[in-house]
């Protein structure tokens, strides 16, 4: 079974771009109108490809923002159907071929595979862990990347992060019960996602406004703590547990005596991940099975919660 590691990501404005238009014949999008079909930019990108219009290549930023400097990956977009795609990025590798009691230079192409779905309301990609890369975080960052560089002329920029069970949160707060929590401090994604921008409405409403992230700080009275229990949890801590842990926000936690707080989505042992059977993988790209093949990747991707408890 190949494991996956899910990951969701933000589509936003960005004010370092300039506007170009969707469709060559019409007229210029404006922030507004980019915003509004974001999606729809996004899934753009990847059937250009499936299309042979505009190939989407697959690179990562070396060095300080305002490098020039790319580092090339091979890709490609295996098929995209109802805004769901199946793709791979290889990562060259060097290595040593031993023939004739003599030893050669050559070189290897190991791959991940990756499932994106882009239906609304969803936004999730699945990276798998194997030995191709030393992470998937690492394919995550030359997603973004890749994505930013193509996304640049529509004013809007993607963000890509792990989501991870709220149990992260809660162990934390369990862990140091004892000694008490002095900070809790929910950094929320961008509002993006519909489901999540709900579940913190007014915060969202002034982030827009601002153009930028929501926050909400609770501190503690000096030398007191927080009134709260992972057992007994209060329903809208929950709420704002939930939407950080299934946007891959941050939730920063503070006990009592901690001179640094704890980054809650750092636990790497909670995040959210999935398996598909090795033989599904083999064939994911037979066109003759192609139905079945895409039957089994849009049920896999309907099985991703929007976030874990």
């Amino acid at each position: 079974m190949a494991k996956f590691v899910i990951y969701t990501y933000k589509l936003h404005l960005t004010s370092d771009s300039r506007m170009i238009s969707l469709f060559p014949e019409e007229e210029t999008l404006s922030p507004s109108e980019a915003l509004a079909h974001k999606q729809d930019i996004f899934q753009q990108i990847l059937d250009y490809d499936v299309k042979g219009e505009k190939k989407f290549e697959c690179k990562r930023k070396s060095g300080k923002k305002d490098s020039s400097e790319w580092k090339d990956f091979d890709s490609q977009v295996v098929w995209s159907q109802n805004n769901i795609t199946f793709m791979q990025i290889a990562n060259k590798k060097d290595r040593l071929d031993h023939k004739d009691f003599k030893k050669y230079k050559g070189e290897d192409y190991p791959w991940c595979n990756i499932v994106i779905d882009n239906r609304y309301d969803v936004q999730h990609i699945a990276i798998q862990n194997n030995s191709a890369f030393s992470n998937t975080d690492v394919v995550a960052a030359i997603l973004q990347d890749s994505f930013n560089y193509r996304l640049y002329g529509y004013y809007l920029e993607t963000d890509i992060d792990a989501m991870y069970q709220s149990r992260a949160f809660w162990s934390v707060i369990d862990r140091y019960k004892d000694v008490g929590i002095k900070m809790i401090q929910f950094d929320f994604a961008f509002p993006n996602l519909p489901w999540a921008s709900k579940a913190i409405e007014q915060l969202n409403d002034g982030a827009k406004a601002l153009g930028g992230r929501p926050t909400a700080k609770f501190t503690a009275s000096d030398g007191g703590r927080l009134f709260i229990d992972s057992v007994n949890r209060d329903e809208n801590v929950q709420t704002m547990t939930n939407a950080c842990t299934g946007t891959g926000a941050d939730i920063l936690v503070q006990p009592n005596g901690n001179d640094t707080p704890i980054h809650c989505r750092d636990d790497k042992e909670q995040r959210v991940q999935k398996q598909v059977p090795d033989d599904v993988l083999d064939r994911a790209d037979d066109k003759d099975l192609f139905n079945s093949n895409f039957d089994y990747f849009r049920n896999f991707a309907d099985s991703i919660q929007k976030f874990y408890d």
